[in-house]
């Protein structure tokens, strides 16, 4: 819909786009975003750190799972 308006438009985070789209796309490393993220609260002197999501219907989970993935390796390492 966004290249038949000729409107300019990046794609966000959203995994794989439909064949043949031209528009330019923008990608999240969650896993990495996590690790780092928990690792920064760990050097703040942070013991107790909890992750918490909430899943709504509808919703891909595949940022979460990368999120604690992350979560996980950094408090493994700490």
């Amino acid at each position: 819909v966004v290249e038949a308006s000729g409107l300019p438009g990046v794609l966000i985070n959203c995994g794989t786009p439909a064949p043949g789209t031209a528009l330019p796309q923008v990608l999240v490393d969650d896993a990495a975003g996590g690790e780092l993220a928990t690792r920064h609260l760990i050097d703040l002197g942070h013991r107790r750190i909890a992750f918490v999501y909430k899943p709504f219907p509808g919703a891909s989970h595949y940022s979460i799972e990368g999120r604690l993935a992350g979560y996980t390796r950094a408090m493994q390492v700490a």
